[in-house]
């Protein structure tokens, strides 16, 4: 399987999480190609862990200089010389099945993205742990809606053909800090992608994230997006639309959401909807009510996907 698909790992500095992200990739019950993507780091850890191991799979590549962190990710994708590529950050982990799991996809040509379920958490729970001997249903996503109440995936776990990520264009980082949500839209528009109901990878939230103190740019970037998508749709999606950014933004902010926060949007029409839903939202029940609609109105974007399965390799 290691011919089929890289696991890339970008790294720069932070060394805190990385053995247990390399080793969720080492440990595959299939194993895969593991590159390691140093962004010019100023210590060799990563380095001397690679060639401690000294496991062929397992390559290590520094960049020359310091190309900044989407363009570490199109490294990645530059560098994996398998028909598939995942990206897999330093602090996040997959599943021990993850490969066993998207393996049965990869000769499928009407396939070019596969994504699965992701647990996000400081630590992994019992449930992202468990193994996945049965494969699980797979599901289509059959329209560009589904970008405007949430992103693929918060990162890991998703495997892309490589080239279908060059015929893309590769991450944009003008788009940052959105370059993967806008990445996974420009891949939805050159293939069909597919998305597993198992939950198979992890994202930590941490403070040491990258993003971690950006989420209002990411909100007011991500509604720029939006707004690109809802041409022509009916005011009640356009109203679900915000709702489901409003959720998002107070996820961010721990539930703390006030007013005054609002006002670090620096966007007026995006500060005056999200004062006005946080006020329907305090009558009872309100929030859950909106919360299923939303629920409800994205199945219209999933349609099952009955292909042939094809055993792995």
């Amino acid at each position: 399987m290691k011919d089929k698909i890289t696991i890339a790992i970008p790294v720069y500095e932070r060394y805190d999480f990385f053995e247990e992200s390399i080793l969720s990739a080492i440990n595959q019950s299939l194993q895969a190609t593991i590159i390691v993507v140093d962004n010019h780091s100023s210590h060799n850890k990563f380095r001397d862990f690679v060639l401690e191991l000294n496991m062929p799979h397992v390559k290590y590549f520094l960049n020359e200089s310091n190309v900044g962190m989407v363009e570490n990710w199109n490294r990645c994708i530059e560098l994996s010389d398998t028909e598939w590529v995942t990206i897999l950050h330093d602090d996040d982990k997959l599943n021990e099945d993850y490969i066993k799991n998207i393996s049965r996809y990869f000769n499928d040509v009407n396939v070019g993205c596969i994504a699965v379920r992701c647990e996000l958490g400081s630590e992994p729970s019992t449930v992202f742990n468990k193994k996945y001997d049965k494969t699980s249903d797979a599901f289509r996503i059959n329209s560009l809606d589904y970008f405007m109440f949430t992103n693929l995936s918060p990162f890991p776990g998703i495997a892309v053909r490589k080239n279908i990520a060059v015929k893309a264009g590769l991450f944009n980082a003008d788009k940052f800090p959105i370059s993967d949500y806008e990445f996974w839209i420009r891949i939805f528009e050159n293939t069909n992608i597919i998305k597993l109901n198992s939950i198979l990878a992890f994202y930590r939230v941490s403070i040491t994230q990258s993003t971690s103190n950006l989420f209002n740019q990411i909100t007011i970037e991500t509604y720029f997006q939006h707004q690109k998508i809802l041409n022509g749709r009916t005011g009640l999606v356009k109203y679900l639309s915000l709702v489901s950014l409003y959720l998002m933004y107070e996820s961010y902010d721990y539930g703390n959401v006030s007013d005054s926060s609002f006002s670090n949007l620096n966007q007026s029409t995006l500060i005056n909807a999200f004062k006005k839903i946080k006020k329907s939202i305090a009558f009872p029940g309100y929030k859950a009510l909106l919360i299923n609609v939303i629920k409800a109105y994205k199945l219209r974007f999933y349609s099952r996907y009955n292909a042939k399965r094809f055993k792995s390799i």
